[in-house]
């Protein structure tokens, strides 16, 4: 079983921001990803114009494009994960 300390440095390598560049304080990828996917549906509910909604819904062959959206929008930084970044 992996102890807390050795969870937290592997989790650190799966970092979406950190501030001034300072290593200590970080953010993780998946709270990031689901901090966004937060955001756009509460804009898709609260913000999104009526007839861009509709637009949406009409562009995407998707049952539920409000759930479409706030996937994409969720793993807009999924190259994040990827040992190259």
């Amino acid at each position: 079983m992996m102890n807390e300390q050795r969870l937290k440095n592997e989790l650190s390598r799966l970092w979406a921001k950190t501030k001034n560049n300072d290593e200590a304080e970080w953010h993780p990828l998946i709270l990031h990803m689901l901090d966004v996917a937060a955001v756009a549906g509460f804009v898709w509910e609260h913000n999104l114009a009526d007839g861009l909604r509709k637009r949406l819904v009409s562009s995407f062959p998707a049952n539920n494009v409000k759930s479409l959206i706030t996937f994409l929008a969720g793993a807009h930084d999924i190259g994040k994960a990827s040992p190259e970044f």
